[in-house]
């Protein structure tokens, strides 16, 4: 029914409205500052929610059914937590032959402003990002759409790095605009015989400046384990225990660097898995 189209909560609204191009406010930034005993030390910024408003118009032939299609749009929008929410126009580009667009969770804000006409009815309805970063997803590719509900995969895409061996260094990109805390998962881990330690070390150039990133477990060099370190979460499971680690740097990977994964002479492994959800501003 319309050219523009938007989801939400896996409802289609281009199926019972014309939907206008979004009005979108930027991420804002506010700063943070710690009071001293002469004002107050800036310690950094900190992102706001954003807010995206669209415009539906329902063209039904009669008043009944444009009144139907606004008491459907109530339920659709009706929930209790944020909810994903595609922009047609959001297109991020083409990875691995898959369409690819920007997802953001949200959920809709005060009470939606209703104009009548003579023969169509329009409703502005602004949804609220808590989260102001958006999420990769896929867009169904052709010949798959009878194994999945609508046009997208919904679920963000993860970006996965995986080495068996670094002997030798090895590389990965990090995509995307916003930093992102990654999963490390480590298979057949084991410390080094003279510190009884494991370390996977990051290291980056960007702009000129080294960027360091590292953490560090104590372990037995006649050890095989398998690790999930969860930098988001900050959670170290070790053989599918959770154990608390005070000595865990929690870091996130600044976005279009290139990193360096290194071991530091410190232990080894059968498999070093990295994922991060690729996000955008």
């Amino acid at each position: 029914m319309s050219d523009y189209e938007a989801y939400f909560d896996h409802h289609d609204l281009s199926d019972l409205f014309t939907i206008s191009p979004p009005v979108r406010t930027l991420t804002a930034w506010e700063p943070t500052s710690v009071e001293t005993v002469i004002g107050a030390t800036p310690t950094g910024t900190k992102s706001q929610p954003m807010e995206i408003t669209l415009q539906l118009t329902t063209f039904a032939a009669t008043l009944e059914q444009r009144l139907a299609d606004l008491r459907t749009l109530s339920s659709w929008l009706a929930v209790d937590e944020p909810k994903q929410l595609i922009l047609s126009d959001a297109y991020i580009g083409t990875l691995l032959l898959t369409n690819r667009y920007e997802m953001r969770y949200a959920w809709p804000s005060g009470a939606p402003k209703v104009t009548q006409a003579l023969n169509a009815t329009t409703v502005e309805v602004t949804f609220v990002c808590p989260d102001p970063r958006a999420y990769e997803i896929g867009e169904v590719r052709p010949g798959e759409e009878e194994y999945y509900d609508g046009r997208f995969y919904y679920e963000p895409t993860r970006e996965a790095f995986t080495t068996m061996d670094l002997s030798e260094s090895d590389t990965f990109t990090v995509r995307g605009t916003a930093p992102s805390m990654p999963i490390f998962r480590i298979y057949g881990a084991y410390g080094s015989a003279q510190s009884g330690q494991l370390r996977v070390v990051l290291r980056a150039l960007v702009n000129n400046k080294q960027i360091l990133h590292y953490f560090t477990l104590d372990m037995a060099s006649d050890a095989s384990s398998d690790i999930v370190v969860d930098m988001e979460k900050r959670t170290v499971t070790v053989d599918g225990t959770d154990t608390l680690d005070m000595g865990i740097n929690w870091f996130s990977l600044e976005p279009g660097a290139t990193f360096t994964v290194s071991l530091a002479t410190a232990g080894g492994f059968q498999q070093l898995n990295i994922s991060y959800y690729p996000r955008w501003w």
